[in-house]
């Protein structure tokens, strides 16, 4: 059994064929959403939660899962904070799981001659077996998150449908 201090705490989910993780100290929360409450902002990309407008970050159409174009339909909003503190809602299918893994288990994505859009995203890689099943978890990188909504190429990230 590993010590609480050689672990981590994540918010788990899946997008396309992928999972994906983020640390749990920057998951705001996670909230069940009707897209249809304001058709207007969530054309532009963004969603009013409160009196917060949050920018929808749509990792669907960024991995071109062919689920992209229902993805603000999701009812699902994991609302995350980036490093510039800024908020943003990642919409899944299915309520994420919070899961803990051992720092041992999480290794650095390796670098890769290919594009792709997993490497403009994540930067470490869990790899998790269970009953003859291997899983792979993608460990968002919230700079790299940052970085690509402050970018100039932000365009190209496609955030609203």
């Amino acid at each position: 059994m590993h010590s609480k201090a050689n672990s981590s705490k994540f918010i788990v989910f899946k997008i396309a064929e992928y999972h994906f993780g983020i640390p749990v100290d920057r998951v705001l929360q996670v909230i069940n959403y009707a897209s249809e409450t304001n058709k207007e902002l969530n054309s532009m990309g963004l969603i009013q939660i409160s009196n917060h407008t949050i920018r929808i970050l749509n990792l669907h159409q960024r991995l071109n899962s062919e689920n992209q174009s229902r993805s603000l339909n999701q009812p699902f909003l994991v609302i995350i904070q980036n490093t510039q503190e800024e908020l943003c809602a990642i919409p899944v299918d299915t309520p994420p799981d919070l899961m803990e893994f051992s720092s041992a288990i999480v290794r650095p994505l390796p670098p890769t001659n290919h594009p792709s859009n997993l490497a403009e995203l994540a930067s470490h890689i869990i790899t998790l077996t269970q009953k003859e099943i291997t899983t792979i978890v993608f460990l968002l990188d919230m700079q790299k998150i940052t970085d690509l909504i402050l970018s100039t190429d932000f365009a190209n990230f496609k955030v609203c449908p």
